[in-house]
C-alpha cells in the first residue's frame, strides 16, 4: 500500500451516488453504475424483511411460562420445535 488506508465505501453509499448522478448529471442507470463501480444488480437490489413475529410470540410465551429459565437457555432448548409451530 502507499502508506495510507483507503476509505471503505459501502454499497449503500455507492447506490446513493448513483441516484445523485442520475438526478443531477442526467446519466443512465448503466452509465452511473459504471462510474461508481457498482453492479446494476446491486443498485436494483431491495432487501427483504423477515417476519419473525410468530417465533417472537412463542418465545415470549415460553419466557412468561418459565420465568426462572434464562432467555438463551429457552431459545437453545426450544429451537427444534419452535419451527414446527410456525
Amino acid at each position: 500500500m502507499k502508506g495510507f488506508i483507503e476509505k471503505v465505501i459501502t454499497p449503500a453509499d455507492k447506490r446513493e451516488a448513483v441516484f445523485q448522478l442520475i438526478e443531477e448529471a442526467h446519466c443512465s442507470v448503466s452509465k452511473a453504475c459504471k462510474i461508481v463501480k457498482l453492479p446494476r444488480s446491486s443498485f436494483q437490489y431491495t432487501a427483504k424483511t423477515k417476519d419473525d413475529s410468530q417465533i417472537e410470540d412463542a418465545l415470549e410465551g415460553l419466557v412468561k411460562k418459565h420465568p426462572v429459565i434464562g432467555f438463551g437457555k429457552l431459545l437453545s432448548t426450544a429451537q427444534p420445535w419452535l419451527w414446527l409451530e410456525s
